[in-house]
């Protein structure tokens, strides 16, 4: 081996141009495949095979960013040094990221509800049911003006970051991320239909952020809706949503909440949330993950003779549904609310 490395020296010596030139075309060579990486779900892609061979020992995901730092000396010898920043490629926009995610219609607070379903009767149950998943992100509908302050209790500000915007009637659709486990980069909420007599006199609005785990450089855009009541609207608050997807830049999308029509109920509007690039995650779960419990959601504390599912959990095509699983559990005989909610992990 040395014997070899002597030869090639002198072999430069003897050629400096020729090998200027060659050692000019490798750099560019290299350079242009670490340029071409990119975020993965895995790293076992051809390009990440290659750069991984130059890791340090026992540093399988550090990857160096040039070929001229090479840990080799001119005779095949490996030289160990400690990389630098500027040395090491981005190890966490290789890393899996999994976000574990609620949906739940809170309900507002209404006195035909019956005995032992007012807000105060149900507010322990859904936040000893519901906390009990450990999810990164709740996202709620029919939250209140009477509703927010206990929300917000329930999930404390020194632990959640909340996104939320108001309807004319109070509600508001509150996201709440937990601060231990994601980073929001970006977030708001946009009307998705105007005032409308047929939909109580409510505009409807959802609201958004995009995440990222706080080990990994993966980014999600999470978008929490209620939409309104009639096709019509529903058919023109999908196109916004979808249109505001558009507008935005990551690696993965969830879109949730309760959408009020059922798949064979309002069948342009569920094409629109299913159209190309994006899919009902309870379904994926089938093939990608793990599917819990499945079903219906809203059923009216178990008054309607036929439950319906209205609830969702839509996706990008570039997320694993990881698990799926209708929220039932029950509180000493007792419902959380008039509807079910879902417990989504989504992986990027």
């Amino acid at each position: 081996m040395r014997g070899f490395f002597s030869r090639g020296l002198k072999f430069i010596k003897g050629h400096k141009g020729v090998v200027t030139a060659s050692l000019v075309m490798a750099v560019v060579l290299m350079a242009s495949i670490i340029s071409s990486v990119t975020s993965h779900a895995s790293c076992d892609c051809a390009t990440c095979q290659i750069l991984k061979r130059y890791a340090m020992p026992g540093q399988t995901l550090t990857l160096l960013k040039t070929p001229i730092d090479l840990p080799y000396d001119y005779e095949g010898n490996y030289v160990y040094r400690e990389p630098t920043f500027d040395d090491v490629y981005n190890v966490a926009e290789h890393a899996e990221a999994t976000f574990k995610v609620i949906t739940q219609n809170l309900r507002v607070n209404n006195a035909g509800d019956g005995e032992g379903n007012s807000l105060i009767e149900r507010l322990p149950r859904i936040e000893q049911v519901l906390k009990g998943y450990g999810a990164d992100v709740y996202c709620f509908q029919e939250c209140s003006t009477e509703w927010k302050p206990y929300a917000d209790d329930m999930m404390p500000s020194n632990e959640y970051e909340c996104v939320f915007m108001k309807t004319n009637v109070g509600h508001c659709n509150p996201i709440y991320i937990k601060r231990s486990e994601c980073a929001i980069i970006e977030s708001g909420s946009f009307v998705i239909s105007e005032i409308n007599a047929e939909d109580y006199n409510e505009n409807r609005v959802a609201s958004w952020v995009i995440l990222k785990k706080n080990n990994s450089a993966k980014t999600m855009l999470v978008i929490n809706a209620h939409l309104p009541v009639t096709n019509n609207t529903q058919n023109v608050a999908c196109q916004k949503i979808m249109e505001f997807v558009k507008t935005k830049t990551v690696d993965g999308y969830v879109i949730c909440g309760d959408f009020n029509f059922t798949k064979e109920g309002n069948v342009q509007a569920y094409n629109t949330m299913t159209a190309e690039g994006t899919k009902d995650l309870e379904f994926a779960a089938a093939s990608e993950g793990t599917v819990g419990e499945i079903g219906p959601t809203f059923h009216d504390y178990g008054r309607r003779e036929n439950p319906i599912k209205i609830d969702y959990f839509f996706g990008s095509d570039s997320v694993i549904s990881t698990k799926y699983s209708v929220i039932k559990d029950m509180v000493d005989g007792k419902y959380l609310s008039d509807h079910y909610g879902i417990y989504q992990e989504a992986t990027i």
